[in-house]
């Protein structure tokens, strides 16, 4: 998994910091590169979107769903916030945590977690806007595009906080061309962890992906390049990386010519939203999750629905 521990970070900020990226490239060049505001005035409008909707919450990345069911939600890894009140108050002060997005140069302080779930490792979480942000913040929402098919080659753009080559924790995006599907079309895994440095002690459904991630970049947003939908999130990477990973021209083979261990056990994971949508729904069928919790997911699945028909 991609979340720093506190005894290990000073060690991978040093891994970065000395060039030895082996741990976390992947393909022959690193691919993550800092945004600032200024990059925004030209891009493109799914990745502006996704950028502003970014934000740091503890030592992981989360991103801004939008307002549903009267609550302005954001979304991270289960791993970041694995218990309902890890990333909502710090028990001992009584004081809530917060999220800042610093494209938007806002603090927001989360008010409640409604559910953590490790088999699609993702955790939704209530966060206070204010009144006259309310407008404005809601303009960066996306829910999950949960009918959203995936197809090998498809190119993707992940943006988060991870501390490879980035000792100050500013916002990296990734977008090169190795950022992309190598799992089959809408082939998902019940996968464990390969991550050998801080591996996660359960299985999630994931699919395989080529983008660079570094610890610190759970929780962040997948979102395809070309259309600005928002297709899933980053949990874990192959840590530390075969060789012949770090070769573009070996990722281009396995692209032409998959081979199934290795893109099952050498690459870069990620949760689909498909995967997250029917574990959604398998919750309303069942009552499995408080009634508030139901509403809130029943409202994402509708907003991606409604998208999707358009």
């Amino acid at each position: 998994m991609l979340i720093p521990q506190l005894a290990n970070s000073d060690e991978f900020f040093i891994d970065g910091a000395n060039g030895d990226d082996n741990n976390y490239r992947i393909g022959s060049e690193w691919g993550k590169k800092e945004v600032k505001r200024s990059d925004l005035q030209n891009a493109p409008a799914g990745f502006k979107r996704a950028a502003l909707a970014t934000g740091k919450l503890g030592g992981g990345t989360a991103f801004y769903l939008g307002k549903f069911a009267g609550f302005h939600l954001i979304a991270t890894n289960h791993h970041v916030c694995p218990d309902l009140m890890s990333c909502v108050m710090d028990e001992e002060t009584g004081i809530h945590y917060s999220i800042y997005f610093p494209l938007i140069d806002q603090k927001y302080e989360v008010l409640k977690s409604f559910g953590t779930w490790p088999e699609i490792d993702l955790s939704i979480l209530a966060i206070k806007v204010p009144q006259e942000d309310d407008v404005k913040i809601q303009k960066l929402g996306r829910s999950f595009a949960f009918n959203k098919h995936f197809y090998r080659g498809q190119k993707l753009l992940t943006l988060g906080f991870g501390i490879a080559f980035n000792r100050q924790r500013v916002l990296t995006g990734g977008q090169d061309s190795d950022c992309v599907v190598f799992s089959g079309d809408d082939e998902f895994r019940l996968l464990a962890d390969p991550d050998t440095m801080n591996p996660a002690p359960y299985k999630a459904w994931s699919f395989s992906h080529g983008c660079d991630t570094s610890h610190g970049d759970s929780g962040s947003s997948v979102v395809d390049r070309e259309t600005g939908e928002l297709l899933g999130i980053v949990w874990t990477a192959a840590t530390p990386k075969a060789k012949e990973v770090l070769d573009s021209n070996y990722l281009q083979t396995l692209l032409e010519h998959p081979n199934d261990k290795a893109i099952w056990t050498r690459l870069a994971y990620g949760v689909p939203a498909a995967a997250m949508g029917s574990y959604f729904k398998h919750l309303l069928k069942t009552g499995g999750a408080p009634h508030e919790t139901l509403d809130v997911l029943d409202a994402l699945l509708a907003a991606s629905a409604q998208h999707h028909a358009r």
